[in-house]
């Protein structure tokens, strides 16, 4: 009898101790499992982002170089006859289905559009990058002049002979770069936003009433997107 007091004795007195054990072991457990759940989750978003901001890229290149071969053509290259101008413009135009609005600009800053219609760009930095570097453009979201939407402007050198004949100009909304990332999804809340180098945020499908983004600019900062995919040109985000 005395023994069995011993052992209930010895057996209460531990029992505290295995309980406390158990709880700190199932704790840790926990907290681990979590970790590496959240450690997953960020890994699945991060590739997801750096994929659609691939597609992304990829649609610009091929847009630069489409201006660029309709830059090469010799009614382009001479930059001289306004109506073959206006052909070229409009028939590339109609054909690629991308672009809202596509201009010759002289050196000057005159521009003509695919519709017959005459405008200075002189002022637009895009036209001046071109003209100093001799480089495509890609610019910052800004309010078109022909359709008053905002808008993200390609624009490349025109050339004749290794002489600077002019700058040829695609505009499209930023409604196109909110149809790309549209359908992107990621658990049961989140969605994508693209956002530029600098932190801006130029494309976002939905508002913070669930609605369309309606072309409104944000802000993340530079920080939070570089932890979280490092510096690329555009970047898409998570929200949700």
């Amino acid at each position: 009898m005395k023994c069995k007091n011993i052992q209930t004795r010895l057996l209460l007195a531990l029992l505290p101790l295995v309980i406390l054990a158990l709880s700190l072991l199932s704790g840790a457990s926990y907290y681990l499992s979590k970790q590496a759940l959240t450690k997953s989750i960020n890994q699945t978003a991060t590739a997801i982002g750096v994929d659609y901001s691939e597609r992304i890229k990829s649609d610009m290149e091929l847009m630069i170089a489409q201006l660029e071969d309709l830059a090469s053509i010799q009614r382009i290259r001479a930059g001289v006859d306004k109506v073959q101008i206006v052909q070229a413009l409009a028939e590339t135009q109609q054909r690629l289905g991308k672009f809202d609005v596509m201009v010759f600009v002289a050196p000057d800053g005159a521009g003509l559009n695919s519709e017959g219609k005459s405008a200075s760009y002189a002022d637009r930095d895009y036209f001046k990058k071109v003209l100093a570097t001799k480089k495509p453009v890609v610019s910052d979201p800004l309010v078109s002049r022909a359709t008053g939407k905002l808008a993200v402007v390609l624009a490349v050198p025109v050339t004749n002979q290794g002489n600077l004949t002019g700058v040829l100009v695609g505009t499209f909304s930023t409604d196109r770069l909110n149809a790309m990332i549209k359908e992107l999804k990621f658990l049961e809340t989140g969605y994508g936003q693209l956002a530029d180098d600098s932190g801006m945020i130029i494309a976002h499908p939905v508002d913070a009433q669930g609605g369309g983004h309606h072309g409104k600019l944000a802000h993340v900062s530079t920080e939070a997107r570089a932890a979280r995919f490092g510096q690329q040109p555009a970047t898409v985000l998570f929200s949700g």
